[in-house]
């Protein structure tokens, strides 16, 4: 199945004014499953910083009914005046660094694209991907911005020889001008659609063909809902589908002077090669697998 969500890494914010402390704070919740997430940034000139949890799926403790578990709070530091990256473990008070990635010149990506437009065998598309963008024209007032109301509905139709499923998505989403971008972070706008195709057991990827109507939709999410639905073949043969549903929305969206001490990693905290993300088990769960390690350590002795 494929999902239409804003990525929460790639927002950024436009320069401003060295003089000008000013800031921006936007929180965004995702739900998938019935289980939500948060993740909260806040953007000043070339830096950027993300609080968020890891999700760790779903366990149970003993005694306990299964449910969602979450990792020790994170953070995330970009700096594009130190061309640094940091993560931070809230909790345990540690962090990690490392150089941020070299992005591609836009002189760069149209050269492999070029290079990737020249197979040596040219081969026939087996995918038909079927993008169609509409702008309801409603609006409406969210945050101090206009919003639009635009629909995007996506068709994988597999053609002869594909490995790919049939399915299809449509997000229905309310957009913004807002320009979220580092200074050092390419601008990808017009750059095309990104592509996710099919393969099956490491074999050969689908050859897509794109068919698109509509202009698409550049600006900044404040709400999605996309609803997926795909078919997939058993073991056995028969075919099942599966429908499932994708939510993103800003919470808050604010502009204010921010601490400066947010991009900055504070000076008790431990650098680490590794980070902690998952979440500690309470203490009664600690004790039970202590008690059964111990059960164990005692029989080992009279086998």
């Amino acid at each position: 199945m494929r999902f239409l969500a804003s990525w929460p890494l790639l927002l950024s914010l436009p320069l401003l004014s060295a003089s000008t402390p000013q800031g921006l704070k936007i929180t965004v919740r995702n739900t998938m499953l019935g289980q939500s997430s948060e993740t909260t940034q806040y953007f000043q000139s070339d830096r950027r910083r993300s609080e968020y949890r890891a999700r760790n799926g779903f366990q149970a403790w003993p005694g306990r009914r299964i449910t969602q578990v979450y990792g020790p709070p994170l953070a995330m530091i970009w700096r594009c005046d130190l061309g640094q990256i940091s993560e931070l473990n809230l909790d345990d008070r540690e962090y990690h660094s490392s150089p941020l990635p070299k992005w591609p010149t836009r002189e760069e990506l149209q050269a492999r694209a070029a290079k990737s437009r020249q197979p040596a065998q040219p081969k026939k598309p087996n995918l038909l991907i079927e993008i169609s963008t509409a702008d309801t024209g409603e609006r409406k007032e969210l945050f101090g911005y206009t919003a639009r109301h635009v629909i995007t509905t996506r068709k994988y139709i597999p053609l002869e020889g594909a490995v790919s499923e049939p399915s299809e998505s449509v997000t229905d989403g309310w957009y913004i001008d807002l320009d979220t971008r580092l200074s050092c972070e390419p601008n990808l706008k017009g750059a095309g659609y990104a592509l996710l195709t099919g393969s099956v057991n490491g074999g050969a990827r689908d050859i897509p063909t794109i068919k698109a109507t509509g202009k698409p939709e550049t600006g900044f999410p404040v709400e999605l809902k996309t609803i997926d639905h795909s078919t997939f073949s058993l073991p056995d043969g028969t075919r099942k589908e599966n429908t499932s549903t994708f939510e993103t929305q800003v919470t808050e969206l604010s502009s204010a002077p921010l601490d400066p001490a947010l991009f900055e990693i504070p000076a008790s905290f431990r650098r680490v090669d590794h980070l902690r993300r998952e979440p500690t088990p309470p203490l009664s769960a600690q004790l039970a697998s202590a008690w059964q390690r111990f059960k164990l350590q005692i029989s080992r002795l009279f086998n």
